[in-house]
């Protein structure tokens, strides 16, 4: 059995969402072709410790590390992971971001090896939705860079 996350990081409405809509459509059309696999949702908007933790803010890494690594935890027990996010001025949503502050998390998504960081996720696959925020114009410079590492 497959486990899969599905992380929502549109601050947009669901009803009103390209992003949501693309999610769906995506995990839907994958349950078709993968009936076994266990799909689980994470809605960026109904987690509010995203954006209230302060210890995320430090720049001690040692304290950022004590930061609750529920969402760490959450990414190390599943295989798959898909991430829904619109991109607007060339860079992902904020609660993308704040969401990637929470699941980087030494001992968990990687260690460091004689200077060298060495990531612990190896075998997680990665789909990344990207929409595109703004309205379409011929001067569209659209790009999923950010995400690529």
């Amino acid at each position: 059995m497959e486990k899969i996350l599905a992380v929502y990081c549109s601050p947009c409405y669901k009803s009103q969402s390209r992003t949501y809509a693309l999610m769906c459509a995506f995990v839907n059309a994958y349950q078709e072709s993968h009936p076994d696999a266990v799909v689980q949702w994470l809605d960026l908007n109904d987690q509010s410790d995203i954006i209230n933790d302060p210890r995320l803010n430090e720049h001690n890494i040692d304290d950022r590390n004590n930061a609750n690594p529920i969402y760490a935890k959450q990414l190390c027990s599943v295989d798959k992971l898909i991430i829904g996010t619109p991109v607007n001025y060339l860079t992902i949503s904020a609660l993308c971001k704040s969401w990637l502050e929470h699941v980087v998390r030494r001992g968990f998504t990687h260690t460091h090896d004689g200077g060298v960081v060495k990531g612990l996720l190896t075998n997680l696959k990665v789909q990344v939705l990207i929409t595109k925020g703004e309205a379409k114009n011929d001067t569209d410079v659209f790009s999923s860079d950010y995400l690529k590492h």
